[in-house]
């Protein structure tokens, strides 16, 4: 047949590439190609393909079980050209190592305004064409695997710890703390994939009379890791305050991370606070924490 597959090879989804074989096929044969290691196979009917090195698919290649454990490599998706509209591909990362799959543009095209995308993670991305733009877009439209199209930008995670409530605000479980006094405490675990702080807020719903500036509320804090005393470390902010000119019955998010200067992955944290003469009451929800 011309391209070096027999025909019982044609006839057969392979499991794995296709070792012995060489050459480079045109894009709608059905083939793949490993660039790097001369390895080849055909789709045909099935078109699942499990890769281990760098890949060129063809337009019928529609999922790619893709294995770096042996090294990060890259997948090149087939150029939109001699594609149907809302065609799409499935490409996964099997592994949980550290190496990455790089998934590139075929020719022109761009994934999401991008020339390629990162499967940093174990999972799937599924994309799919949309050849109306120009240049034609490969949308995300499900994705299991955090996506690092620039491999120097750390995934962000978030989390959220419920204060310990004693009323309600609407539909909201809360904490009230009125014009003065404290009594509002949270307790929270910083994961063990943590590296450092995005964001950490209180949420709180804002009350009529405590809407305003030069809100004076302090902030207190304790924590640390498994094994250590829970005051190994000990912060407090009396000195800030906070501007809540036109918050009423706002869900504000109040920074708290200067009272958690030096949280670890693993550490356990206490936090409490004190109203001094705010004017109204705010209704605390918990507090998120945003992290890489």
């Amino acid at each position: 047949m011309g391209d070096g597959i027999t025909i019982a090879e044609r006839a057969t989804k392979p499991s794995a590439p296709v070792a012995g074989k060489t050459g480079i096929f045109p894009m709608d044969s059905g083939v793949f190609f490993q660039p790097d290691t001369g390895e080849q196979g055909r789709f045909d009917t099935a078109t699942a393909v499990n890769l281990t090195g760098t890949a060129v698919l063809t337009k019928r290649a529609t999922c790619a079980h893709c294995d770096p454990s042996g090294g990060s490599f890259q997948v090149t998706l087939p150029s939109s050209a001699g594609l149907q509209d809302c065609h799409k591909v499935v490409i996964g990362k099997i592994d949980s190592g550290a190496n990455t799959v790089t998934v590139a543009r075929g020719g022109s095209d761009e994934i999401e305004g991008n020339t390629t995308l990162v499967l940093s993670y174990r999972g799937s991305v599924t994309l799919r064409l949309d050849k109306t733009p120009s240049p034609p877009q490969w949308e995300v439209e499900s994705n299991t695997s955090q996506l690092r199209p620039d491999p120097d930008d750390p995934p962000t995670f978030e989390t959220f710890f419920k204060i310990d409530p004693d009323s309600s605000r609407g539909n909201f479980r809360v904490k009230v703390l009125g014009s003065d006094g404290g009594g509002a405490y949270c307790n929270f675990h910083v994961p063990h994939d943590f590296t450092a702080i995005s964001a950490l807020e209180l949420i709180g719903i804002v009350g009529s009379g405590a809407a305003g500036s030069g809100k004076d509320i302090d902030l207190y804090s304790e924590h640390g890791a498994p094994g250590e005393a829970y005051d190994t470390h000990t912060e407090a902010d009396t000195t800030s305050t906070y501007d809540l000119t036109g918050k009423t019955d706002v869900l504000h998010p109040f920074d708290i991370s200067g009272v958690f200067s030096a949280i670890a992955a693993g550490d356990y944290c206490g936090f409490s606070l004190d109203h001094n003469t705010i004017g109204g009451s705010i209704y605390y929800l918990g507090i998120r924490l945003r992290y890489t």
